[in-house]
């Protein structure tokens, strides 16, 4: 099952707490656990409340099981079982506010993912900078879904 961070995590603060973004809640799911961690640690630092899972499966799980809507998805597109795509329509079409960021290491899904998915608010081309995911989340969270 997925894990939901509520606080900041082992030596690392949490910046303005109590003014927390707008979106707070945000569902990182990629099969490679390194990604997550990463993800998962970048967000955590910009302040969002963050719940994991390692597959699309686990992930519609996850929100089922706490009844919370994320307000963002970041997720890979090539994954075992359910591709982010298929993760990220069928979450927009339950909860039409989700906006979705798409991470992939393959360009050519990317511009796929582009294209074809009108929910998709931003696609990260892996490897990604912290500086890079930090940014495509402010412009994400600050963009309606599917603008």
């Amino acid at each position: 099952m997925g894990e939901t961070e509520r606080g900041a995590p082992d030596g690392l603060a949490v910046p303005g707490r109590g003014a927390r973004p707008t979106g707070g809640r945000v569902l990182v799911v990629d099969d490679e656990s390194a990604v997550r961690i990463l993800v998962q640690s970048v967000l955590r630092t910009m302040g969002y409340e963050v719940t994991t899972a390692s597959g699309g499966r686990e992930a519609l799980r996850a929100v089922y099981a706490e009844s919370a809507t994320p307000d963002l998805l970041v997720a890979d597109i090539d994954m075992p079982g359910m591709t982010g795509i298929e993760l990220a329509a069928r979450l927009t079409v339950e909860r039409p506010t989700v906006r979705v960021i798409l991470m992939t290491g393959d360009a050519a899904s990317a511009a796929r993912a582009r294209d074809r998915a009108r929910f998709v608010v931003a696609v990260l081309l892996k490897p990604f900078t912290t500086s890079e995911l930090r940014e495509v989340v402010r412009e994400a969270i600050g963009e309606p879904p599917g603008g």
